[in-house]
């Protein structure tokens, strides 16, 4: 007898003691875990993001599974994700770029604005920096430029248009600043999820947010445009693609004739300016 309740106690302390991160995904539990992740010791704050964010993901058209899998599984899959990207092929349409001019871009973090001069309201904003270069011998007049948002897997967030409206002279270097309001990266990553599991961590999330160049609209009618000026003001852009309302499921996932995804096509990946854009000066900014 005394060896069974021993046997029992030890039963019970292994229980207690076992980690998280080998317990089975189950959606309903997935909140209190997730909180329970917070405090195991032998998960990093950005291992802990991509547990939760791979369970935040997950569709049928990214071509993976957490169901069955221990969180432990979930995050090696989420690692390997992180480094090679999302199992299923993604493709997008031809980008509208431009010969002889340069562009490489920057996650500059998050801040917090005021929507307008007379709000007391601050929104969160996912802040990216551009360098322009005109490698060329004829000067361009930039009308507008729009970006690829990618997430911690190297997946499609967001498509987002910008107005510019200046003259790059040739062999004229510019930096120029630009901006996106979290949420709306936030509602397109939660876009038809299927399940209560709804929690991101927005600061990590834009930490780990990468930006490309997908195209420009110029002109060589450069008369009546002035210099891009180095400023601190960022622009709001002008459009921002919401999966919700401007991504057709029939477009944009490719099946085969079985029903089964074979690949994303993201489109439009190139937006032309209709509307002006929304120049930010830096001091609404709080870092």
């Amino acid at each position: 007898m005394r060896y069974i309740f021993f046997a029992i106690i030890v039963l019970l302390f292994a229980a207690c003691s076992s980690s998280t991160l080998d317990k089975p995904f189950q959606a309903e539990y997935h909140d209190a875990y997730y909180q329970k992740l917070f405090q195991e010791k032998e998960i990093t704050p950005n291992e802990l993001f991509l547990t939760n964010y791979s369970v935040v993901r997950q569709r049928d058209y990214y071509d993976y599974e957490i169901e069955g899998k221990t969180y432990r599984e979930i995050l090696e899959q989420a690692k390997q994700f992180s480094e090679q990207g999302l199992p299923i092929k993604t493709e997008y349409a031809t980008f509208n770029k431009v010969e002889n001019l340069s562009i490489t871009t920057e996650n500059d973090g998050s801040s917090t604005m005021r929507p307008d001069a007379g709000s007391s309201r601050l929104v969160k904003v996912f802040r990216f920096n551009a360098n322009y270069e005109n490698t060329g011998e004829k000067d361009i007049a930039l009308l507008s430029s729009t970006f690829l948002i990618k997430g911690p897997f190297q997946e499609h967030i967001a498509t987002v248009g910008y107005e510019i409206n200046c003259l790059l002279e040739a062999g004229a270097k510019v930096p120029m600043g630009f901006l996106v309001e979290a949420r709306a990266i936030r509602d397109n990553v939660l876009y038809a999820k299927n399940y209560e599991t709804k929690q991101v961590d927005i600061e990590t999330l834009i930490y780990n947010l990468t930006v490309e160049s997908a195209g420009q609209e110029v002109t060589y009618n450069t008369a009546y445009f002035d210099d891009c000026i180095k400023s601190e003001a960022r622009r709001a852009p002008f459009k921002i693609i919401d999966y919700e309302e401007d991504m057709n499921e029939e477009d944009w996932i490719v099946m085969d004739d079985t029903g089964n995804v074979i690949s994303l096509k993201i489109q439009p990946t190139f937006l032309k300016a209709e509307y002006s854009d929304e120049v930010i000066d830096i001091n609404d900014l709080r870092n």
